[in-house]
């Protein structure tokens, strides 16, 4: 940046007073979820404020906590009360909206206190995040989960490893590790295509779930090789009989 005529660079005091008047119409607009609570209760919301909660008016008066599902609302009026007694300057928190026909949303709030006659009014916005927590949680899952099987991939398949290491060794027993790939699975590939593998994989998932215990760990580490963990186990005797047991339901 060439800083040699910073000293001749003057604001032109109009653009200021465009920019208020453009920042104006955007909250009197309604792209902004609007809101102003006092003592707890919602004294005004704008239009888009109606949208998100599927209010009647948007002028509607009532607790701001009714707006939140029961289990919520103790820790929404706690966030409030902390505004408006100057304990923060602003306030950004969760909750799960309650419309009126029962559905459930994630919203945030963000919110501060506001001097208005003899009292504390708290301007805020709101925001509906719930397609955002859905995607976040998809993402989430591709990273941990394979997404022909359903089941946990090689990644997952890590961490619960060394949870099995940890818990074993906290817990003086022992686990058991099970891997093992598909006899004459490329052939299959070769000869009926790759989608005629994918069955065959999906097929030895639900297979492996069947035989496995309900707390064993079950993964696809890539290409047609699975692992077990199997926690808990007493013996290798008693790890051998899991064993055969997966080997009898994939050999069907």
């Amino acid at each position: 940046v060439d800083m040699t005529n910073q000293a001749e660079v003057v604001p032109d005091p109009s653009s200021t007073s465009d920019a208020v008047k453009a920042l104006g119409t955007l909250l009197r607009g309604d792209l902004l979820p609007l809101c102003i609570v006092r003592d707890g209760w919602l004294v005004y919301g704008n239009g888009a404020f109606s949208r998100t909660f599927a209010l009647p008016t948007p002028t509607a008066v009532f607790r701001f906590t009714d707006l939140a599902v029961e289990e919520d609302r103790p820790a929404v009026a706690e966030q409030l009360a902390a505004l408006a007694r100057g304990e923060k300057a602003t306030a950004r928190f969760g909750f799960h909206g309650l419309l009126p026909d029962g559905a459930v949303r994630a919203v945030e709030f963000f919110g501060a206190p506001a001097p208005a006659g003899d009292g504390v009014a708290i301007a805020g916005m709101v925001q509906d995040v719930t397609e955002r927590q859905r995607a976040q949680s998809q993402l989430s899952s591709l990273a941990f989960v394979d997404a022909l099987t359903g089941l946990p991939n090689r990644a997952q398949f890590l961490d619960r490893l060394r949870d099995a290491f940890v818990a074993a060794q906290a817990a003086g027993t022992r686990f058991a590790l099970l891997v093992g790939d598909l006899d004459g699975f490329k052939e299959v590939n070769d000869r009926q295509g790759h989608d005629a593998g994918d069955v065959v994989l999906q097929v030895v998932a639900r297979r492996l779930r069947g035989a496995a215990r309900a707390n064993d760990t079950i993964a696809r580490l890539g290409g047609d090789e699975f692992a077990l963990i199997l926690p808990s186990i007493g013996t290798p005797e008693h790890a051998a009989l899991v064993a055969g047991r997966v080997v009898r339901a994939v050999s069907e």
